[in-house]
């Protein structure tokens, strides 16, 4: 998993650290204790265990079988994206953290390449990136220059060759290894650049790209244009502060706050995507 972070559940309380800062989070309903804000991945996919996060959990030996999150609080395609909230990892570096655990790997397979490609071709490869390439680096013109540097077109442009670039090196580490199931979410724009960039090569039958399409999300949920928990309009200008009233009941909401999808959102595009 390569991601901005990891998809919240909605849990307990708990105080720990984000992006670099120690902070008290809001989560509700979590049956098997708190673990913090990178807890997202069971209900995202619909495992049983969740997704180990790599560097809060210093991640080795056979836990790597079980899968790795690379996800990092405010990480974005840029590097300089969220540093304004501290320390993170950008994509790039969890594409080289990928690479490694590929390594950390084949060791355990005792060179054993053969075993090796069986068991990653049993992986799934999920990334989400982009939306804090805008929150926190060029809609902040106070602590990055990209807005001035960048017209909105050229900075999409940008960002969209930099991820293509990113994803490419994912490629070029799991394609040899027979790994190809890979999960990318991304606005409706991209999917074209994604595919024809990319996966044009045998394989690509098995590229999701995941979008939102407003019409689907309104048959589904009841609130789709405000959030669960959070402060300002439609509880969405700052996300949900500690010890804040949440709403009645979040099963009816797309949005748990200002920026991540409840639950049961994540869920239902898992399940749409387990069976598109």
């Amino acid at each position: 998993m390569f991601a901005k972070r990891s998809y919240k559940r909605e849990e307990g309380v708990v105080v720990v650290a984000l992006s670099g800062r120690k902070v008290l989070l809001m989560l509700w309903g979590f049956v098997t204790g708190v673990t913090g804000e990178w807890c997202g991945d069971m209900g995202l996919f619909g495992y049983k265990i969740f997704i180990v996060e790599l560097a809060m959990f210093r991640t080795r030996g056979p836990a790597l079988l079980r899968g790795v999150n690379y996800a990092s609080g405010a990480a974005g395609i840029r590097d300089e994206t969220g540093t304004n909230l501290g320390n993170h990892t950008s994509m790039n570096q969890q594409v080289v953290n990928f690479a490694s655990t590929v390594q950390d790997m084949r060791r355990l397979f005792r060179g054993d390449n053969n075993a090796l490609n069986s068991h990653l071709s049993k992986c799934i490869f999920y990334s989400g990136m982009g939306s804090n390439d805008y929150l926190n680096n060029y809609f902040m013109p106070d602590f990055y220059t990209s807005s001035s540097d960048f017209t909105v077109q050229a900075f999409a442009a940008a960002l969209l060759q930099d991820y293509l670039r990113q994803l490419t090196l994912v490629k070029l580490v799991a394609y040899p290894i027979n790994s190809r199931d890979i999960m990318v979410i991304a606005a409706a724009a991209m999917k074209k650049s994604i595919r024809q960039s990319l996966f044009s090569t045998q394989g690509s039958e098995n590229l999701l790209i995941v979008s939102m399409e407003a019409s689907c999300l309104e048959q589904r949920f009841e609130v789709v244009d405000k959030g669960c928990c959070g402060v300002g309009r439609n509880n969405g200008q700052i996300t949900c502060l500690p010890l804040q009233q949440a709403c009645e009941d979040r099963r009816k909401y797309l949005f748990w706050d200002a920026f991540h999808p409840t639950e049961v959102a994540n869920i239902y595009f898992a399940k749409n995507s387990y069976s598109s």
